[in-house]
């Protein structure tokens, strides 16, 4: 779960909002100021728009809905007491955005080596007993690739293996999404899924950001994982839902 997500923007934005001590001059110096990670949010959005630009079948939203239909049809898949009706996205939902970026992640795991590559961050997390792991997601035209960044936390504990705090570092980086494992250990099938947490970071960034894009990443045991896309934008989705992409595997003696 997030929480500097929800916690920093809030500590800057409301000051500004409901006339606090904070000076506007102040709120708009400080590094994760509205006005700063809104435009980052909008040079992430022409990030995608450029790399993808020349893909014509990627600007197809009919095509996108059909191909993501099969690929999620053919997955296994892997739901929580957490997942209802409500909070599970059906693919016609899905705007153009979303339906891009789920579709780019579902190519990539077609490829052994990104799915190795998974694996070696959901190997490290698992060693790591102080925080979760996580960051953010780039694209260099059409090939994805993960950037991880330490966990926002003031000092090392046990107590924080169940959360990742996303660095500022990180909020003010291009992505078209931002990532986070549930991985204490090998076998986590009860946390494939959005937190509560998560949900909160989710519902708070989209009102306050316009959009939110994230993927979580769950091991279900050693050498497969689960991976769930869940965000929401205002236009089309100002709830956030989740969409379970399924479940893959990775070669854990090359990870090793």
């Amino acid at each position: 779960m997030s929480l500097s997500k929800i916690l920093i923007p809030a500590l800057v934005c409301v000051p500004l909002i409901f006339g606090g001590c904070a000076t506007e001059k102040e709120i708009a110096k400080s590094e994760l100021s509205y006005t700063k990670i809104l435009k980052q949010v909008h040079q992430n959005q022409e990030y995608l728009s450029n790399n993808i630009k020349n893909e014509s079948h990627l600007q197809d939203k009919e095509f996108l809905e059909e191909e993501i239909n099969k690929l999620h049809e053919s997955s296994e898949h892997v739901y929580t007491k957490l997942d209802t009706i409500k909070t599970i996205y059906k693919v016609p939902e899905l705007s153009l955005s979303q339906l891009q970026k789920i579709y780019l992640m579902y190519n990539h795991l077609k490829d052994s080596s990104f799915c190795r590559e998974i694996g070696k961050i959901i190997e490290d997390d698992v060693l790591d007993i102080y925080s979760e792991h996580g960051g953010i997601i780039k694209l260099n035209r059409n090939s994805l690739y993960f950037k991880t960044f330490e966990s926002n936390v003031l000092k090392k504990d046990t107590l924080n293996n169940t959360s990742y705090n996303t660095p500022n570092e990180a909020i003010l980086s291009l992505n078209i999404a931002f990532f986070h494992l549930h991985a204490t250990k090998y076998n986590k099938i009860k946390s494939a899924g959005p937190s509560n947490g998560d949900w909160g970071t989710a519902f708070f960034w989209t009102h306050l950001y316009e959009e939110y894009d994230e993927f979580l990443i769950t091991p279900i045991k050693k050498g497969k994982f689960n991976i769930d896309y869940y965000g929401g934008d205002m236009v089309m989705n100002p709830i956030p839902k989740v969409f379970d992409l399924g479940n893959f595997s990775y070669d854990t003696i090359k990870v090793e």
